[in-house]
């Protein structure tokens, strides 16, 4: 049974999370016995459980509502500390204003882009987006790079270029691409890296120290 879940825990607060966890393990009722397994089938195989009743699903008025409650409307984005680029919830809002003309959403979608593509997680030296933030304000970028994260915001700003017509997305659009092709990017055997290490170091020293190009392993 699922205990509890995040998608991310800095190190220092990986101790207090597991002895969380292993809380709720031990304090958690016992459950009740499964029922018996049927015969095994002629195959050898034994037929699954019948599944338990499931909820009703939640309308789709309810996710948006549930999406629109984690905006965060003071920095922009999506979830609190520490702020990860989501591109999912912006593509809902930018949906939401091609089909229903929703100028909350195109807000919150404007809101969030310019967020992310003006302000520290977007890397200013060598272009592309770095992992995540540490803190809600986007400040304190973690400084490694993802492929994945990178795709999914060249997406993403391909989308708000076409849907908003804002000439600074698609300006976003080619950083993106360039970096990924420049950095990322196998002119030998094809395809591309799966990351770009984090290097304080590299991103502390004058723009004029010159490039590094430090790829993990694809």
């Amino acid at each position: 049974d699922v205990l509890g879940g995040g998608t991310y825990v800095e190190r220092d607060r990986l101790a207090e999370v597991l002895e969380r966890v292993a809380d709720a393990f031990g304090s958690a009722s016992p459950r009740a016995p499964s029922p018996a397994l049927p015969a095994p089938t002629p195959g050898g195989r034994v037929a699954a459980n019948p599944p338990a009743a499931a909820a009703p699903p939640a309308t789709f008025a309810a996710l948006i509502d549930h999406v629109d409650a984690s905006f965060d409307a003071e920095h922009g984005g999506f979830g609190m500390a520490p702020k990860f680029p989501h591109a999912a919830p912006v593509h809902l809002a930018l949906a939401l204003f091609r089909q229903q003309g929703s100028e909350r959403h195109r807000d919150v979608a404007i809101r969030t882009l310019d967020a992310m593509g003006w302000g520290p997680l977007h890397d200013d030296r060598d272009g592309g987006f770095f992992r995540h933030c540490r803190h809600r304000d986007w400040s304190g970028p973690e400084q490694e790079k993802l492929l994945d994260v990178n795709a999914a915001l060249l997406a993403l700003y391909v989308d708000a270029f076409e849907t908003l017509q804002l000439s600074r997305y698609g300006e976003r659009v080619e950083d993106v691409l360039r970096y990924v092709q420049t950095w990322l990017a196998d002119p030998v055997d094809g395809g591309w890296a799966g990351s770009q290490r984090a290097d304080p170091e590299y991103y502390a020293a004058p723009s004029s120290a010159g490039t590094l190009a430090t790829i993990a392993a694809p």
